[in-house]
């Protein structure tokens, strides 16, 4: 992948960016509400970010389009809900044809922002590729788009506790990420079996973004990023030794 500005992805699939936007935000006119506007708000903003000249691939997902939508059906009257489950579920066919998959993350991805789920399951593959909802190549595609996820700063030697409040409103794992601040991981690229090539690495969000916001190539920028001054702690989850 050369660029992370998703509108060049969204421009070489749609024939008119502008028209398929505003054909999403009209449609969620009708269900203005006082009871779920916060839900709707966020719809129309992500639908506005994902068309934006300048959004980056890594500001969208799958679980920020699900949240919202979940949420509003859940205020629908039954006569509404159709229509507004197939309005997330177009908006989902567009992210999904530019790449966008989910479960892209691996259950060390999970345990390292403090996860306790998919016991048993592989360490280093994806969850989607272990049930066989997605291929390896959807998975490394989407990874791609993703570029990264977040993680306890502690299991990198690191007590930066910036983020976690922002992240802790959003995770799973609340009391964890507020207790010991959180930083950004890169989503590492899958071998020819499905797995991750080397234990994640921490990467400064600031300067990844200033550098793919310049059109910077996606390697370069990640590589200009990488924080390098970290230490393995000894409870790193699911530890690959010597990667």
């Amino acid at each position: 992948m050369k660029t992370a500005i998703l509108r060049h992805h969204i421009d070489a699939i749609v024939a008119n960016p502008e028209a398929k936007k505003n054909e999403f935000l009209n449609r969620l006119k009708p269900f203005n509400s006082e009871k779920y506007n916060v839900q709707l708000n966020y719809l129309r903003l992500l639908v506005e970010k994902i068309f934006g000249a300048k959004t980056l691939t890594s500001e969208i997902s799958f679980a920020r389009l699900w949240g919202p939508v979940y949420l509003t059906m859940s205020c629908l009257k039954d006569s509404k809900q159709n229509d507004f489950w197939s309005l997330g579920q177009e908006i989902g066919a567009l992210l999904k044809e530019i790449g966008y998959r989910e479960n892209t993350g691996t259950r060390q991805e999970h345990k390292l922002i403090g996860g306790d789920v998919w016991v048993g399951y592989h360490p280093y593959k994806p969850i989607g590729v272990l049930d066989g909802s997605i291929t390896i190549e959807e998975a490394r595609k989407a990874r791609k788009l993703e570029i990264k996820t977040n993680a306890l700063s502690v299991y990198y030697g690191l007590q930066d506790k910036s983020l976690a409040n922002k992240v802790a409103k959003t995770a799973y794992f609340i009391s964890k990420a507020q207790d010991k601040g959180t930083l950004f991981i890169l989503c590492e690229s899958l071998n020819d079996n499905g797995e991750t090539i080397r234990n994640p690495r921490p990467i400064n969000k600031e300067m990844l973004v200033k550098l793919l916001s310049q059109n910077v190539l996606v390697e370069e920028a990640i590589d200009a990023s990488l924080v390098r001054n970290w230490t393995k702690s000894r409870d790193f989850p699911e530890d690959q030794p010597g990667r």
